[in-house]
């Protein structure tokens, strides 16, 4: 069975503007990635400055090889400067049901 991955990420004003625009770009690619099975980005209604991802991958390597190669993704740096503390991340077995 796979695995979900719940990212929360709370930022600076103006990172939410600059954290879409990067993901934008980058998760059509990410959802051609060996393994991934489902992403989802979200902005929460009540805080504009955080924003949720929700992700369904077929393995935790296959979501570790992502997360390597995403991190070297130009303007990666950038992105995290934008962060208010570190990101909040939840790994959920797949229970089938």
């Amino acid at each position: 069975m796979g695995i979900g991955v719940i990212v929360e990420l709370n930022l600076k004003p103006g990172g939410a503007k600059l954290w879409t625009a990067k993901l934008e770009e980058r998760f059509p690619k990410t959802r051609m990635w060996k393994g991934c099975e489902q992403i989802y980005f979200g902005v929460d209604q009540n805080d504009p400055n955080h924003l949720v991802i929700v992700e369904k991958w077929t393995s935790s390597e296959d979501y570790a090889r992502y997360r390597e190669w995403a991190m070297e993704q130009p303007g990666s740096d950038e992105m995290q400067s934008y962060l208010i503390g570190d990101l909040k991340t939840t790994y959920l077995d797949d229970t089938g049901i």
